[in-house]
C-alpha cells in the first residue's frame, strides 16, 4: 500500500477569489440600486403609464441585481468553506501518512527482531505477526482516508451547486438558453484566443530578450531591455486582459478580464473534486485538467520564473480549452434548437420579402 496522495489545495488563492466575488456582489447590488434610484429621480413630477412602466422595470432590475448579488455571496461563502475543508483534508491526510509510516517502521523493526531470535525463543512469538497487525491498521487508515475525501467532495459539491444556482440559463426556454450558451461560447472562445495570443507573444518576447541578453553572439542590453518591456506588457495582458482606451464596454471587459484567472482557480478546484459531474474518462480528464488549471492560474498570478510561467500558462489555456469543449458539448441540443428557430425565423422573413 502506497502513501495517501495529498489533495491539491490552494487555500490562499481560493480565499482571495472569494473576496473578489464578494466585492463583485457589492458592485452588482449597487448597480441595481443605482438604476432604481436614477429612475425615481430622472424626471421630477413625471407621472402616467410610462412613468409607472419605467419604475416597474427599474424595480425588476434592482431585484434581479440583488438576487444575483445573493448568489455571488453564496458562492463566495461556499468557496471559503471549501478552502478551509481542503486545508483540513491535507492536514488529515498528512497525519494518516505519518501514522502509516510510523506503523510500518514499528512492524519492520519487530519483524527483524523476531527473525533474529534463536528458534527456541521465536516459538514464544509464534502467535504474533507484525505484518498482519500492520495490514489491519492499513485497512483502518484507508477507511479514514475515504471518509476524509468524502467530506471534501461534499463541500466541493456544495460549491458546484452554488455556482450552478447563479446560472441564468436554467430557467429559460431551451432555444433561448441555447442562444445565450452560443453567445457565451463565442465570447469565451474569443477570450481564450486573445489570452493565448498574449501568452504566445510573451513566450516569443521573453525568448528574444534572453537571446539578446545572454546569447552566444554579442550581448545587446538595450535590445534586451526593449524585448523585456514587450514581454512584460504581454504577460500583464495575459494575467489581467488588455482593453484599448475608449473601446466599447471597456469597463465591463476590464472587469471580466481581471476575474479570468481568479475564476479559473475556483472552477478548476471544483472540477478537480467533482469532475463537473461527468463520468468515466471525461470525468477523469476534467479532474486532472481542473487541478492543473487551478494550480496554473495561481502560478500565473504569483510566479516570475519563465519556466514556471510557461508551464502554468499552458495549464490554464489547456483547462480553458477543455472547459470550452465541455460547454459546447453539454449545450449542443439547446444551441441546435436556437439555430433551428433562428433559421426558421430568417426564412420566414425572407419569404415574406420575396413574395410581398
Amino acid at each position: 500500500m502506497n502513501h495517501f496522495v495529498l489533495p491539491a489545495a490552494d487555500a490562499d488563492g481560493l480565499r482571495a477569489s472569494a473576496c473578489r466575488l464578494a466585492a463583485a456582489a457589492e458592485r452588482v447590488e449597487s448597480s441595481g440600486h443605482a438604476v432604481s434610484l436614477a429612475a425615481a429621480r430622472s424626471v421630477p413630477g413625471w407621472s402616467g403609464a410610462a412613468a409607472l412602466a419605467m419604475a416597474a422595470r427599474a424595480r425588476e432590475v434592482d431585484l434581479a441585481a440583488r438576487s444575483k448579488a445573493v448568489g455571488l455571496r453564496e458562492v463566495a461563502a461556499a468557496t471559503v468553506a471549501y478552502a478551509g475543508r481542503a486545508v483540513a483534508t491535507r492536514e488529515q491526510v498528512a497525519s494518516l501518512n505519518g501514522r502509516l509510516t510510523a506503523a510500518r517502521d514499528t512492524a519492520s523493526d519487530e519483524q527483524r527482531r523476531v527473525d533474529a531470535m534463536p528458534p527456541e525463543q521465536r516459538v514464544m512469538f509464534a502467535g504474533r505477526d507484525p505484518m498482519a497487525a500492520l495490514r489491519v491498521l492499513e485497512a483502518s487508515l484507508r477507511r479514514e482516508h475515504a471518509e476524509t475525501i468524502e467530506r471534501l467532495t461534499r463541500d466541493g459539491t456544495v460549491l458546484a451547486r452554488a455556482i450552478v444556482a447563479t446560472d441564468p440559463l436554467r430557467s429559460l426556454p431551451e432555444w433561448l438558453a441555447g442562444g445565450l450558451a452560443l453567445g457565451h461560447g463565442l465570447v469565451a472562445s474569443r477570450t481564450l484566443a486573445v489570452r493565448g495570443w498574449s501568452f504566445g507573444k510573451w513566450l516569443s518576447y521573453a525568448r528574444r530578450a534572453g537571446l539578446a541578453r545572454d546569447g552566444s553572439r554579442a550581448a545587446d542590453p538595450l535590445l534586451a531591455r526593449a524585448w523585456q518591456v514587450r514581454a512584460t506588457e504581454s504577460l500583464d495582458a495575459f494575467r489581467h486582459g488588455a482593453v484599448r482606451p475608449g473601446a466599447p464596454l471597456g469597463g465591463l471587459r476590464t472587469l471580466l478580464g481581471r476575474v479570468f484567472l481568479p475564476s479559473s482557480v475556483i472552477l478548476g478546484a471544483v472540477d478537480a473534486v467533482t469532475g463537473a459531474g461527468h463520468q468515466g474518462g471525461r470525468g477523469v480528464a476534467t479532474r486532472v485538467l481542473g487541478a492543473a488549471g487551478a494550480a496554473g492560474a495561481v502560478g500565473v498570478l504569483t510566479l516570475s520564473n519563465p519556466v514556471g510561467l510557461t508551464v502554468a500558462g499552458g495549464a490554464v489555456l489547456a483547462y480553458g480549452a477543455w472547459s470550452l469543449g465541455n460547454l459546447a458539448w453539454d449545450n449542443r441540443k439547446a444551441v441546435g434548437s436556437f439555430l433551428h428557430r433562428a433559421t426558421g425565423a430568417v426564412g420566414s422573413v425572407v419569404g415574406k420579402l420575396v413574395f410581398w
